[in-house]
């Protein structure tokens, strides 16, 4: 940009960076956070969402969030990406793949992305901390692709983080990845980022799997998977900012 700041590629932006959406003043130690998750319009993954939005928690205590539904989710505004259903598949859990590359696809074509260091994908029934997850991505640079998940092989899909730049990549290069057609959203978005170019890095306080309300504590551990229902959320919830 001509004032010294970064200029963010994108279908919007022309060679010196005059237009705000790419000028915007970033700075590599933004810590400001877009969030959003998936959430069908009924049942218990609704009431979650519902409860997290009266109580300012989960995606709601980010910086700018956005939800992904099939319908209406009074009073939560949503995006409505259409169908949510998926196969369990043969490893025991949802072949989603498709129905993310579409929520995916909708979070891209959100201009609020491009105003955060920081992009979140959090399951509705994670109970998680922004406050704490600014803390972990503050070491790293916003504007270099780097994507955050728990140790291992694969990247997990309770919460998935990724820094800006990755954000701005994976826009542009995400139709490289097809749409993961039998697979999971996790497997799929871990795969790409590896086809695309953007590195894993893994962070052992990401997330804690399992153990119920009893494993949820204060401190560092900035997410606890996974909690279906409110009466469950909002135990592992309290229990954590004691």
């Amino acid at each position: 940009c001509r004032d010294g700041r970064p200029a963010v590629a994108g279908k919007m932006c022309n060679a010196d960076g005059r237009l705000a959406t790419c000028c915007h003043g970033l700075r590599a130690d933004d810590t400001s956070l877009y969030c959003w998750a998936v959430s069908m319009s009924h049942g218990g993954e609704a009431d979650l969402t519902k409860n997290h939005f009266y109580k300012e928690q989960s995606v709601f205590a980010c910086d700018d969030w956005q939800v992904m539904s099939d319908g209406p989710l009074d009073p939560v505004p949503v995006t409505n990406i259409g169908a949510l259903n998926s196969p369990i598949a043969y490893w025991g859990s949802w072949a989603n793949s498709q129905v993310f590359v579409r929520a995916w696809q909708a979070a891209f074509q959100s201009d609020k992305w491009r105003t955060r260091g920081w992009v979140v994908k959090v399951d509705p029934d994670t109970v998680w901390f922004p406050d704490r997850l600014r803390q972990h991505v503050k070491p790293h640079n916003a504007l270099e692709p780097l994507c955050i998940k728990n140790p291992g092989k694969i990247l997990l899909g309770p919460i998935e983080v990724m820094s800006h730049a990755a954000m701005d990549k994976f826009s542009r290069l995400h139709a490289k990845c097809g749409t993961g057609s039998g697979g999971g959203e996790d497997g799929w978005l871990g795969w790409c980022m590896g086809w695309i170019g953007i590195p894993l890095l893994d962070d052992g306080a990401l997330m804690h799997l399992g153990g119920g309300v009893g494993a949820c504590a204060p401190g560092w551990t900035v997410a606890f998977h996974a909690f279906k229902d409110v009466g469950s959320y909002e135990g592992c919830y309290w229990k954590a900012v004691r």
